[in-house]
């Protein structure tokens, strides 16, 4: 089997994207739980449309990896299988 050339810069974009979307993450974990447990949890706020709203703001913020992993994933499967300008894999 051939090594394409493009093979290489794919994995490092693609390992390169996952510390950045982890690093985003985790750098705005800390504001999205601040706004939830103020908001979430005042007294005055007593409307069950906020607290729904927030409940699903949650809910949506935790599992916003899985559709992100999903696309780079294939994003790098697309990529790898590519094939370039004149025909030939991964040559440009």
């Amino acid at each position: 089997m051939k090594i394409r050339k493009s093979q290489p810069y794919v994995f490092l974009v693609f390992i390169l994207a996952i510390f950045i979307i982890g690093f985003a993450y985790v750098v705005l974990t800390k504001p999205m739980q601040v706004t939830y447990n103020r908001f979430y949890n005042e007294s005055f706020l007593e409307d069950e449309v906020y607290q729904t709203f927030y409940i699903r703001s949650k809910t949506i913020w935790n599992w916003v990896l899985l559709p992100c992993a999903v696309a780079l994933i294939l994003w790098a499967i697309i990529k790898m299988q590519e094939k370039g300008e004149l025909g030939g894999f991964g040559e440009v």
